[in-house]
């Protein structure tokens, strides 16, 4: 079992791409650090039995000693607080994503707008990193909503009235994009 365990987080390391290490830090980085972790599981087609012994293999220092205390071992030899993958992403949860943060993040989220010499596309990769520390739970749609909403006004009603309500948001960021680059060449 260990040789297979070891082949597994070989191919779920591949998977999961750069810094694969999740220390605690920042705490609502949990979102998506356990996203990511269940898109590689998927791909590799992991087991919830196999995921419970590899997902501490993905954290490092204070949080991989104390995933490893809390945990059964992998012979039965010490029966820790969790058995089973679901309560070990409870616990880390629990822990790293307390309601009250989630919820501030959240307001930053609904509140962000584009700030003075703030280019669009860099207001947008800005509004999606708040989304990913929310646990990426905004749907395209209210992205796109809070993109537009956020915009400068100057910009914002070319694009409300441009957009159908099926642009992707790849399109709708580049076409605010050259809107903007068009005030900003006017304003000068």
């Amino acid at each position: 079992m260990a040789h297979g365990l070891g082949r597994l987080l070989k191919d779920v390391s591949a998977t999961l791409g750069r810094d694969p290490e999740w220390d605690g830090t920042p705490a609502l980085g949990v979102l998506e650090f356990l996203n990511r972790f269940v898109k590689a599981g998927n791909d590799n087609d992991v087991s919830e039995g196999r995921a419970l012994y590899l997902l501490p293999e993905f954290t490092k220092g204070d949080l991989k000693r104390e995933m490893y205390t809390i945990m059964s071992s992998l012979q039965r030899g010490r029966s820790g607080e969790v058995s089973s993958y679901m309560e070990l992403v409870n616990w880390l949860l629990h822990i790293y994503a307390d309601e009250q943060s989630l919820s501030d993040q959240n307001a930053l989220f609904h509140g962000a707008s584009q700030e003075d010499g703030e280019a669009e596309n860099d207001f947008y990769v800005r509004l999606r990193g708040l989304s990913r520390l929310c646990g990426s739970i905004h749907t395209e749609g209210q992205m796109k909503s809070r993109h537009v909403h956020g915009l400068g006004w100057e910009i914002r009603a070319d694009v409300r009235e441009d957009d159908n309500g099926n642009m992707p948001m790849d399109l709708l960021v580049q076409y605010a994009q050259r809107k903007g680059d068009v005030c900003g060449r006017r304003h000068e």
